[in-house]
């Protein structure tokens, strides 16, 4: 997305093993939440959507985000929140989760099979939901960028392809996309 603004931009990276307690996230972001935008005035956003949806107001030429006033705005605010309110925690609770079942392993193996059936579960339901060649039609948006990555997560590539085609087809039309490369350049495990 920063790509898409062609936002002056610095990136301090983190690698997964590091003590990001003592990190220089954790000066501005005591959260530790990745990714973490600092903006020119100051202020730190640590949601991926809250980020999104700025960056769509600052530079609306990107079409990160329809307009107020386009008749797909509320469409494309319902699926932005369901990636992050309904997908994304399934992946909180389900990749590790002893997290939440401490010291119960099958409970553990149960809450991760539940959470990836409820991944499987609204992934397909947006997949009957999308249109082509973009989730919205012929507008890319941040929905574009999101399915981009996450067909590379759990249930992996494979899954889509056989029952999430179109998304998966989305995510192949933005991989296209020269800010894509480039990003994925930078960072080809993310």
């Amino acid at each position: 997305a920063l790509r898409l603004c062609d936002a002056e931009t610095a990136y301090v990276d983190l690698a997964w093993e590091d003590d990001w307690a003592a990190s220089p996230l954790a000066r501005v972001n005591p959260l530790l939440q990745v990714p973490t935008l600092i903006l020119p005035d100051g202020e730190v956003m640590t949601e991926s959507a809250a980020m999104l949806l700025r960056l769509a107001e600052s530079y609306p030429h990107t079409n990160l985000a329809p307009p107020v006033d386009a008749s797909e705005r509320a469409r494309f605010l319902n699926v932005l929140v369901i990636l992050v309110a309904a997908v994304y925690p399934t992946f909180t609770y389900g990749d590790i989760p002893t997290r939440f079942v401490e010291g119960d392993a099958a409970a553990g193996e149960k809450l991760r099979r539940a959470t990836d059936a409820r991944r499987e579960q609204l992934y397909r339901g947006l997949n009957t939901a999308a249109e082509t060649p973009f989730f919205l039609g012929s507008r890319m948006s941040a929905i574009d960028l999101y399915l981009w990555r996450m067909v590379d997560w759990r249930p992996r590539r494979a899954w889509f392809d056989t029952h999430a085609p179109r998304l998966a087809a989305i995510a192949d039309r933005v991989g296209e996309l020269p800010a894509a490369r480039a990003a994925r350049a930078r960072s080809p495990d993310v």
